[in-house]
C-alpha cells in the first residue's frame, strides 16, 4: 500500500467511506452536476447484455424522503420509529423491480436472479461514485415494501415499483461548532431520535493466484 499513487489512494479511501453507513445528514441543496454524475454512473454500469433489469427512483425531495424514512424499519422492528436514518438523506436512490422489468427480462430469456446482480452492480458503483465526489452514503434494505411502493406511487404517479434497495447520499450533519455527528446517530430535524447498532469490521478473505 505504501507505493500507491494519489489516485489509487483516493479511490480506496472512497471505498472505505462507502463501507460505513451514514445515518444523519446536512440538508443543503444537492449539487445538480454531482446528482447527474452519480446517476449516470449508476445507470451506465453494465447489466446482463445491457437489458432492462430494474427501474431507478431518484429523490432530492427531503419531505418525501422523510416519508420513506418513517417506514424504513425491519419487520421485527416495526414498533421502533426512525431506525434507519440513512434513508432520510438529501439524495435518495431506490432500485425497484416492476411488471415492466419482469416482462422485459422474460422476453429476453433472463433468469430473475440476474435482477439482483444488476442492482448490486449499479448500487455499488453509485456509492463509490458518491464517496469519490466527497459525499457519504448509507445502504438500506430494511423497510416496509408496500409502504415504500405507495409513497413512490403518490409521488410520481407510477404504480407497482417494488423497492429492492435504497441508498442515501449527502454530507454529514454538523453542529454549530462545525463538529461532525457520529455516523450512527439518527436525527429527525434537529432532534436525536435513534442510535443505530454498531457492528465489527467486515471479515475479508482474499485468495491471490
Amino acid at each position: 500500500m505504501a507505493n500507491l499513487n494519489k489516485h489509487q489512494k483516493r479511490i480506496i479511501n472512497a471505498s472505505k467511506i462507502a463501507n460505513r453507513c451514514r445515518r444523519n445528514w446536512n440538508y443543503e441543496e444537492f449539487d445538480n452536476l454531482d446528482l447527474q454524475t452519480i446517476t449516470a454512473v449508476a445507470t451506465n454500469m453494465p447489466t446482463k447484455q445491457n437489458k432492462l433489469n430494474y427501474e431507478l427512483v431518484v429523490s432530492t425531495n427531503i419531505h418525501v424522503n422523510e416519508k420513506f424514512y418513517k417506514v424504513a424499519t425491519a419487520e421485527d422492528d416495526r414498533y421502533v420509529e426512525y431506525i434507519n436514518g440513512q434513508v432520510n438523506a438529501p439524495l435518495l436512490y431506490i432500485w425497484c423491480h416492476s411488471p415492466t422489468v419482469l416482462k422485459h427480462m422474460k422476453s429476453n430469456h433472463q433468469d430473475p436472479a440476474i435482477r439482483n446482480m444488476a442492482v448490486g452492480v449499479s448500487a455499488g458503483a453509485a456509492a463509490l461514485a458518491a464517496t469519490y465526489l466527497g459525499y457519504e452514503t448509507g445502504f438500506c434494505r430494511c423497510y416496509d415494501d408496500k409502504a415504500v411502493e405507495k409513497i413512490i406511487e403518490e409521488s410520481i404517479g407510477v404504480e407497482k415499483l417494488s423497492p429492492m434497495l435504497m441508498l442515501g447520499v449527502g454530507n454529514p450533519k454538523v453542529d454549530a461548532n462545525n463538529n461532525i455527528a457520529d455516523r450512527s446517530l439518527c436525527f429527525l430535524g434537529g432532534e436525536h431520535v435513534q442510535s443505530a447498532h454498531k457492528f465489527p469490521a467486515t471479515i475479508k478473505k482474499i485468495h491471490y493466484i
